[in-house]
């Protein structure tokens, strides 16, 4: 019946092992060979094989023999530069995972798992953009925006993957240009880019042209260009406005502007756009989804436009994952510290989450992080007139002590790059990881 290959792309620094362990089970245990979009895998096939039998053989016996027939073989793949993360030893011989290089990697998977958080999720799907396959997130970050499946649930997940019970989140992305009087290079974004001066080194100037024709001038700290679905990242820290990820636009927004264009702008989705750098910027980084990947100075260009639909990515139950991202959102917008909110809840509640959380959180409250809360514990919070009000059945990872992610009012950066970029919100994560930020985060939020 063929092989279905999965890719994986683990965390950084995390162990993956658990979730490992899990997928080379279900590899063993194969995957339906041709399963319906209904997922009613087998309605009529038990019987129907049952019936042709013959006498003396039971109808169990010849659906057995069908479904076994029916199974395609798994394949596990990851790249030979992750092999110490997938690896169960002897550098990731006996892990059932086999090793290949970046481009066998792209060119065989028919979907990838993610595992890690929503940084990690981002760089997967940069990886196969060039043919958007499925990505399946599993949460090994903290608050998780892009990722729905914590590692608990990753045996459900794997099943409905295989039954087709799922649907495609499509994807916008930004193509980027960087033209020097020497070179040019290209990125893909699927959050934002932006252009930020460095600290100590004067501002970010540029003129902006959209479709060849001028639109007017920035001086600020920083210039972001956000996708819908990465406008309540770094663009939302900045006071830009929240897109609904159903939008096909790109959002620009400047950071601590002191002339020229000072608030938002929204393009549609065939507007071609650049920035041609102007003279006052000395010294300024281009940030591609957090990760910082070239210089830029005055007379460079960056050239920008829209792909849409550049990647996907696997919802089991879409529209409870955006309840829980508003929700999220919403609790990172507190002025408060995770120990002041841990105030606003009853005391009874608060002393069972921290009962829970010890082994795992030994110094909880602190230091500053988003709200955690207990696998399986609802976020209870109080009403205006006191009584206990259960706003969600939100699952936070207590991974914060961890230190996972960076965040920029999502966490961070985006992707597991360490620098708190220009006007953003404070890190609420820990900065080791150079491979996972989640400014990337706040990717599902509709407005």
């Amino acid at each position: 019946m063929g092989t279905f290959t999965v890719g994986l792309v683990p965390h950084p620094t995390k162990s993956v092992r658990e979730s490992i362990d899990i997928l080379c089970a279900w590899k063993a245990a194969g995957v339906p060979g041709s399963v319906p979009h209904g997922g009613a895998a087998g309605v009529g096939g038990a019987s129907g094989a049952g019936a042709g039998a013959g006498p003396g053989a039971g109808p169990g016996a010849g659906a057995g023999d069908a479904d076994a027939a029916s199974r395609k073989q798994v394949s596990l793949i990851a790249r030979v530069s992750d092999a110490e993360r997938v690896s169960a030893g002897d550098g990731g011989r006996d892990s059932g995972v086999e090793l290949v290089d970046e481009a066998t990697f792209r060119d065989r998977v028919d979907v990838v798992v993610a595992l890690g958080g929503d940084g990690t999720m981002l760089g997967a799907m940069r990886l196969v953009a060039g043919r958007p396959v499925p990505v399946l997130g599993v949460n090994y970050g903290n608050v998780g925006f892009l990722v729905e499946v914590e590692p608990a649930e990753l045996t459900d997940a794997l099943e409905r993957m295989s039954e087709k019970r799922f649907s495609l989140e499509p994807h916008h992305a930004i193509e980027v240009v960087h033209t020097t009087s020497s070179s040019e290079s290209r990125y893909l974004a699927f959050n934002d880019v932006s252009i930020a001066r460095r600290p100590g080194e004067g501002v970010v100037t540029a003129d902006l042209v959209v479709d060849e024709t001028p639109y007017g001038y920035y001086k600020a700290d920083a210039i972001i260009a956000a996708t819908s679905a990465g406008s309540t990242a770094y663009n939302y820290a900045a006071g830009g406005p929240v897109l609904s990820p159903a939008v096909a636009a790109t959002l620009i927004t400047p950071v601590a502007p002191m002339s020229g264009i000072d608030r938002s702008v929204v393009l549609g989705p065939g507007e071609a756009l650049r920035f041609q750098i102007g003279a006052g910027t000395q010294s300024a980084g281009l940030e591609v989804d957090g990760r910082v990947v070239a210089d830029v100075s005055a007379g460079c260009v960056v050239s920008m436009r829209l792909r849409r639909e550049a990647g996907q990515v696997i919802r089991f139950d879409a529209g409870r994952h955006q309840t829980k991202g508003r929700l999220k959102l919403s609790l990172l917008d507190l002025p408060l510290r995770e120990d002041q909110l841990l105030e606003l809840v009853p005391s009874d509640v608060r002393a069972r989450f921290k009962a829970r959380t010890a082994h795992k959180r030994p110094s909880l409250g602190l230091g500053p992080g988003p709200l955690a809360v207990p696998e399986g514990d609802p976020v209870v919070g109080l009403d205006a007139r006191g009584d206990d009000v259960e706003l969600d059945d939100t699952v936070v990872d207590e991974s914060t002590a961890d230190g996972d992610e960076t965040g920029a009012l999502d966490e961070g950066a985006a992707f597991d790059d360490t620098a708190t970029q220009g006007g953003a919100a404070p890190d609420l994560e820990d900065a080791s990881d150079p491979d996972d930020i989640d400014r990337a985060s706040h990717a599902h939020v509709p407005s």
